[in-house]
């Protein structure tokens, strides 16, 4: 994080640090030990992301076969339109690449819950490599979709984005059950629409919405 002139706490960079699972000693994704306690200081930054860049927080992760990392993140393009882009170490160096097309710029700041474009994306890998990033946005009226990548240049092509779930989800983020993922290679999802009005409007009416588990096999494209 970072201050900016009027005092306002701004996210910058994507720093990525690896535990082999005691929590005790920590890492750098290629292996150099990491002294504690980890601050922003010493933490290992992966990508350098100006401040006011519309970075989120809490975005998608995942590892490969290899165990290198293919990360979704929302932050501005070159033109200062919000987007959601895809990253992953290659074995040797990092990797970007938009995945979506907003077009109208969008500022996450304010006061109460944001209404953004595109929701928090969510990350999978199958075990061919193929990686699958899915998210809500406005582009495709409100719906929750996947967009397949496959190695190795995981290049966005026109035809690899699917609509998921055929009715509107409002502001809803994905949540994946991931154990399902690693155990049967299917996205088993929760669905339900969610309002999110820009800076906790009160004129929008509160509703009830039903809850939906769902299966997709992803296999079957």
């Amino acid at each position: 994080h970072s201050h900016n002139p009027k005092g306002i706490v701004e996210n910058r960079n994507v720093d990525l640090v690896v535990s082999l699972g005691n929590l005790q000693e920590w890492f750098t994704h290629q292996d150099h030990p990491l002294r504690l306690p980890i601050t922003p200081a010493n933490s290992p930054t992966i990508l350098a992301i100006q401040p006011v860049s519309n970075l989120s927080h809490q975005n998608g992760m995942a590892l490969d076969a290899r165990g290198n990392p293919h990360i979704a993140y929302i932050a501005n393009d070159a033109q200062g339109v919000i987007q959601i882009h895809h990253a992953w170490f290659d074995g040797t160096a990092w990797q970007i690449s938009i995945i979506t097309q907003c077009r109208q710029p969008y500022v996450m700041q304010g006061i109460g819950s944001l209404s953004s474009p595109i929701s928090r994306p969510g990350v999978l890998v199958a075990s061919n490599g193929i990686v699958y990033v899915v998210y809500g946005t406005e582009n495709a009226d409100g719906r929750m979709v996947v967009r397949l990548l496959e190695p190795t240049d995981y290049r966005v092509q026109s035809g690899n984005l699917r609509v998921l779930w055929s009715e509107p989800v409002g502001r809803a983020e994905p949540v994946l059950d991931t154990e399902r993922w690693k155990a049967d290679s299917i996205l088993s999802m929760l669905i339900q629409f969610n309002d999110q009005p820009q800076g906790g409007a009160k004129n929008v009416k509160a509703d009830f919405a039903p809850v939906y588990l769902v299966d997709w096999d992803l296999s079957n494209w």
